[in-house]
């Protein structure tokens, strides 16, 4: 009966545009507004599945704070958990555009950059949610699955393991970097932490950054 409230917009603060409501209001009306994600008053296995999920992408260089997903065991009232319901199907929908078309627009990158790939629309992504044998995998398969790709998501498992190239060269010994100051090391740097830049000597803050959590997870 809560979700019913959907098609008046109870739940726009957290899905955000007409658009979206339409078609989540349109999946969930097909299902006489049963839920997705709760069975008797509880998460189900398709919740569990999906936050499991949500909580790792950071294995493909996401962020899983921008897939915020509700906890299920606090709630009380059934308007508690409507509400969660459709944030756990907005952190999917969110998740499900950002592995299919990006989280940043390409032509924030380069203007020079375009590709024709669609994100995909709400109530298909919920639908197949509903439908899926395995959401972890449903899930997965939003991501590039191309040689490129994995092998790159490969190389950012290697790095934050701490694997690095035992053939490159030890970066020398000097003075204390600070920001600001130029220094012959600070590309050797750049390539070792994996921080862009424009191959300058200036050591900068985001490469401070990088220096800095780079000694934290080794307690250096």
């Amino acid at each position: 009966d809560q979700l019913r409230e959907l098609a008046n917009g109870k739940f726009d603060h957290v899905i955000g545009g007409k658009k979206e409501r339409a078609q989540i209001d349109a999946f969930y009306s097909a299902r006489n507004y049963a839920p997705l994600w709760i069975t008797d008053g509880k998460a189900n296995d398709q919740a569990k599945a999906a936050i499991g999920y949500l909580d790792h992408v950071d294995a493909d260089g996401l962020d899983p704070a921008d897939y915020a997903v509700p906890n299920f065991a606090t709630l009380t009232t059934p308007a508690d958990f409507a509400d969660a319901e459709i944030k756990l199907s907005m952190a999917v929908i969110t998740y499900a555009h950002h592995a299919s078309v990006g989280r940043v627009h390409w032509s924030r990158v380069s203007p020079d950059i375009s590709y024709d790939r669609v994100a995909p629309e709400p109530g298909d992504v919920l639908a197949a949610m509903a439908d899926a044998k395995d959401v972890a995998t449903a899930l997965d398969a939003y991501e590039p699955h191309t040689p490129g790709y994995l092998a790159l998501k490969a190389k950012l498992a290697d790095i934050r393991a701490g694997k690095v190239d035992k053939d490159k060269p030890a970066i020398a010994n000097g003075p204390v970097l600070k920001v600001g100051m130029q220094d012959e090391r600070v590309p050797q740097l750049r390539e070792r932490l994996g921080v862009l830049g424009d191959n300058g000597t200036t050591y900068d803050k985001a490469l401070a950054a990088a220096v800095k959590k780079f000694q934290q997870q080794r307690d250096i």
